[in-house]
């Protein structure tokens, strides 16, 4: 199917106007609601915006940690790194005691990854996104922790890490050797990052 140009124009204009007439508001409404339960009032809160008493206030009641963690997902999608860690550390303060090991495990590789974004040069990357891939382990949850190899093992042949990235597939095994064809994949990438270097 073929969409001619006017037609095109056409379908941009619309999307522009959903993304400024409905979903930039409705995030601004849940980011000063968050405001309002998370920071003091009268302060500087997320995102480096006063909670308004004059605004509408989303104010459906969530759990502690479910609204730092909407809060940290909320400043990583809008690209406010910083904001981001601040918010996923003091999440995974909260809860790295608890055995919600899939909420810790994703709490500490979106902080990790917020952190890289922050601070490039950070060198314990691979050691915090490995700790993530400990916690997915406990959860037993074999997908997170492929997504987790994968994610790494991008962002380090991105920088052109190459001995990184393969050392971190062969450490990734240990935790997927139950697992049929997947091993022998991995070892297939770390032997392609190894040729690379």
């Amino acid at each position: 199917m073929y969409i001619a140009k006017p037609e095109r124009v056409k379908l941009q204009e619309i999307m522009l106007e959903l993304i400024r007439g409905v979903i930039m508001p409705h995030i601004e409404k849940k980011v000063i609601g968050l405001n309002a339960r998370i920071s003091p009032p009268k302060k500087w809160g997320l995102f480096g915006r006063e909670a308004a008493a004059s605004q509408p206030v989303d104010n459906k009641p969530m759990r502690p940690d479910w609204e730092l963690r909407f809060a940290a997902d909320l400043a990583f999608l809008l690209q406010d790194y910083p904001t981001a860690v601040k918010t996923y550390s003091k999440l995974f303060e909260r809860i790295k005691k608890g055995t919600s090991y899939l909420e810790i495990g994703s709490c500490k590789e979106f902080m990790t990854l917020a952190n890289l974004l922050v601070e490039p040069s950070k060198k314990e990357f691979t050691k915090n996104m490995e700790t993530a891939v400990q916690y997915y382990e406990k959860g037993n949850n074999f997908s997170l922790m492929v997504r987790n190899a994968i994610i790494t093992y991008d962002v380090l042949t991105l920088t052109k890490r190459y001995v990184e990235a393969g050392t971190y597939l062969v450490h990734i095994v240990d935790y997927v050797s139950r697992e049929a064809e997947l091993p022998a994949l991995l070892l297939e990438q770390t032997a392609y990052s190894t040729i690379k270097a």
